[in-house]
């Protein structure tokens, strides 16, 4: 005969669940959940973070590339520019303007370039022809009146750079091509760095430097520029001693000219 069974022993049947088993089964699952969801979470902040990341970073190069482009400016240069003849041109403000008088003018401008990083620049206006000019002379270049920029022993003295994306140096027939075509109200910068050896010249077109420079420039320049069509004028933007060149090199189609040779 088998043993009794006390009164107040709990009766188990087949198949009935464990109340105790399942709230433990239904605590670990509510942690597996919150586990899941604090993973899911951190996954959304760190994809959030890595956007904003990859965001700034762009912004960043941007704005480098924004700096690069506009040195930073130390001081502003008080000009004065050298006009053969005033009534072949004028100067209104910082624009110089042919009149209908004469066949050409080229305008040099003081103060003499010695030292330091300078650049000077602007843009032409009203001159349709392939005939305007901007460039750098030895200090001891004297234009005349009704005179182009290379005119006799001027030839030896200047470089210039044509409208139709040609550099001129030593002679009427020696054109070295690979910058810009340069556009009426376009910005065109020349900058020449006094203070490296050798001294160079950089052009710079729209804000981008051009592939052909010069080196060896004289230690005393003078920057100029060269208007043909009557009523056609230059306007200078800039015209400053900056801190640090613009300069970098490495541009597609570079060319390195070196003053005084062909």
């Amino acid at each position: 005969q088998s043993p009794e069974r006390p009164v107040n022993a709990p009766i188990w049947i087949a198949g009935s669940e464990d109340p105790e088993k399942d709230k433990t089964i239904a605590v670990k699952e509510q942690e597996k959940q919150k586990a899941q969801s604090e993973i899911d979470q951190e996954k959304r902040r760190a994809d959030t973070e890595h956007a904003e990341v990859i965001r700034l970073t762009a912004e960043i190069t941007r704005l480098n590339q924004s700096l690069q482009s506009v040195p930073s400016s130390l001081s502003t240069i008080a000009y004065q520019s050298i006009i053969p003849d005033p009534d072949h041109v004028k100067q209104q403000e910082n624009k110089i303007i042919r009149t209908n008088q004469g066949i050409r003018s080229t305008v040099a401008f003081n103060p003499v370039i010695t030292s330091g990083i300078v650049r000077f620049g602007g843009f032409f206006k009203d001159h349709p022809n392939n005939f305007f000019i901007i460039g750098i002379a030895d200090s001891s270049a004297v234009f005349g009146s009704d005179e182009g920029p290379a005119k006799g022993e001027n030839e030896k003295k200047t470089v210039s750079y044509w409208s139709d994306d040609n550099i001129k140096h030593l002679g009427d027939y020696i054109y070295i091509k690979g910058n810009s075509r340069i556009e009426l109200n376009k910005t065109v910068a020349m900058e020449v760095n006094m203070n490296i050896r050798p001294r160079a010249l950089t052009f710079f077109y729209d804000n981008q430097e051009q592939p052909v420079s010069v080196i060896n420039i004289p230690s005393s320049i003078r920057f100029w520029i060269h208007l043909y069509v009557k009523e056609s004028s230059f306007t200078i933007t800039e015209f400053s001693n900056v801190q640090y060149s613009s300069a970098k090199g490495g541009i597609e189609g570079q060319r390195i000219v070196e003053w005084g040779k062909k």
